[in-house]
């Protein structure tokens, strides 16, 4: 499973959220197979209450919160639920698909929950992220370096996702996974 979690809110509760929304996913799927989108849609909701719960612990006038997307790599399909500003993309004969909606905003709190699937193909890179590792910028730089060489490490495509936002001092989160 890829998970992205990309923290809103003032810093010092970035960690809490990352923390209890990670915990909740990992508890969550030992209990129980993830297998599709709506499988993946449920887990979200185990997030979310437990985001919501944990919080009422805390004495803040801002709540935690994030942005969350969750993806499973079945067979021949990617199954995706996201809530928040996290990307999705299938990149398969030099063209890039994108999953996730593109007025995705908000939150796991506030924002809408979306589920979607694919088929996918060996030689497709699958490449889940923050908002911010996919500027105009890293995207272009992936495009550009797949059209020289198709067989580009993933561990490279991913640092180039994430490389401008950092350049820029804005935090990013990226997962490149290749097709077999």
């Amino acid at each position: 499973m890829l998970v992205v979690v990309s923290a809103i809110g003032p810093p010092r509760l970035w960690s809490f959220a990352c923390t209890t929304l990670l915990n909740a996913v990992r508890k969550h799927c030992l209990l129980a197979p993830t297998e599709d989108a709506d499988a993946l849609a449920r887990v979200l909701s185990v997030a979310h209450q437990a985001l919501g719960a944990r919080s009422d612990l805390l004495i803040e006038r801002t709540l935690p919160d994030a942005a969350l997307l969750l993806a499973i790599l079945d067979g021949d399909k990617v199954h995706c639920a996201s809530a928040g500003s996290s990307r999705l993309y299938v990149h398969r004969n030099g063209e890039s698909h994108r999953l996730t909606p593109r007025d995705a905003d908000g939150s796991l709190l506030d924002g809408a929950r979306v589920t979607v699937s694919m088929a996918i193909e060996p030689g497709d890179l699958v490449m889940a992220g923050s908002s911010s590792a996919f500027s105009d910028r890293a995207v272009n730089r992936i495009v550009s370096t797949l059209q020289t060489d198709p067989s580009t490490p993933v561990t490279v495509l991913a640092a180039l996702l994430t490389e401008p936002a950092a350049q820029g001092g804005v935090g990013a989160a990226a997962i490149v996974a290749r097709v077999r």
